[in-house]
């Protein structure tokens, strides 16, 4: 059963066309990945369906149309991680993680709970101790931790162990910043969630974390899609050469059941 559903989207910026004509379907439950060349429209693709941009077109969750979600209701369907985010006043890591609260506090101050949570959010990505540290002082990969901290906890009502099933996480190479064992920790975080239900859309440029990780596979080339399928139709050497027109080869690893790309 799909959990959203574009239907000929379409995106200009004065007279650049940025998306032409995009149509597809997310299962619930799945990890569905956008890969593709620099400009191939990505970035502009997830943003049409976060719905912080407006298309031409039909973007739908759950079966609704996007421009009919309450924002407050959307925020509890969905949340959103973007490659980095810009805050620039000096707020405690524990206030970071807390934004992630608004859609449950109703405008009250947070609660134990609310507390309670955030901090075992940062404990799963390895910041337990940074609560009270100032954000600013972060490097740009332990931001993006606090940042999946928050969105983590925004997901999730009252517990990492609840089910997620109906709800919605969008990365846009979310992972990019961070060094190999925390990209891992963070899709072996999601791959557990995704066990609870989570559907997790995420823009890529790694084709080894795409391979990896991923159920099904969106090529973005010149503001089009060029192709939509499983990730072992998508990620083989004939379909990665056509994408970014170098040769591609796959080493064979009996340990593995993903394929192991390197070009030349």
């Amino acid at each position: 059963m799909s959990i959203l559903k574009a239907t000929n989207l379409n995106y200009s910026v004065g007279s650049s066309q940025l998306i032409k004509n995009v149509s597809f379907e997310v299962e619930e439950g799945s990890i569905f990945s956008i890969i593709g060349p620099n400009g191939a429209g990505k970035s502009t693709l997830l943003s049409l369906l976060t719905g912080d941009a407006k298309a031409e077109g039909i973007v739908e969750i759950a079966h609704q149309d996007i421009n009919d979600w309450e924002s407050k209701e959307l925020a509890l369907k969905r949340a959103v991680l973007p490659q980095s985010v810009s805050l620039n006043f000096s707020f405690k890591v524990a206030e970071v993680v807390l934004m992630g609260r608004s859609p449950y506090v109703n405008g009250l101050a947070e609660g134990p709970h609310d507390y309670e949570i955030s901090r075992e959010a940062l404990k799963i990505v390895d910041l337990e101790a940074y609560w009270d540290r100032d954000y600013t002082s972060l490097s740009g990969g332990e931001k993006q931790r606090v940042q999946f901290a928050r969105v983590l906890v925004q997901l999730c009502k009252d517990s990492f162990e609840e089910s997620l099933a109906g709800k919605i996480l969008f990365l846009d190479e979310a992972v990019a910043n961070l060094d190999p064992t925390h990209q891992h920790q963070v899709f072996i975080i999601l791959k557990r969630l995704q066990t609870q239900g989570l559907t997790v859309i995420n823009v890529l440029h790694d084709l080894h974390l795409t391979a990896q990780y991923s159920d099904h596979v969106l090529v973005m080339k010149n503001a089009q899609m060029l192709t939509c399928d499983t990730m072992q139709k998508v990620m083989t050497p004939e379909r990665l050469e056509e994408i970014y027109e170098i040769p591609f080869r796959v080493i064979d690893d009996p340990e593995t059941d993903w394929p192991l790309l390197i070009t030349g």
